[in-house]
């Protein structure tokens, strides 16, 4: 919808929106490339190349929340999640 801003589906944070992406965007091209047993397609094999660098990507961003709030503890910082 214009003016509405973004879609729903990337109105998250960064790793949510990553996760969501890998579990229901390339998992289910996954499953239908098997499904129609298309396992070497050059069309469906991209995606489980893309699902290893999906989780790569939530791998680092995980490690980089975890970084944050140890660094938030140390310095006695508070932070309040915002609301979406």
């Amino acid at each position: 919808m214009p003016g509405k801003g973004e879609m729903r589906k990337y109105n998250v944070s960064n790793i949510e929106r990553l996760t969501y992406e890998m579990l229901v965007d390339i998992i289910g091209a996954i499953y239908k490339a098997k499904s129609h047993n298309a396992y070497y397609s050059p069309i469906y094999g991209y995606w489980e190349w893309a699902q290893d660098r999906w989780l790569i990507q939530i791998k680092d961003e995980a490690s980089k929340l975890k970084r944050f709030a140890e660094i938030e503890e140390k310095l006695g910082i508070k932070h309040t999640a915002y609301s979406f």
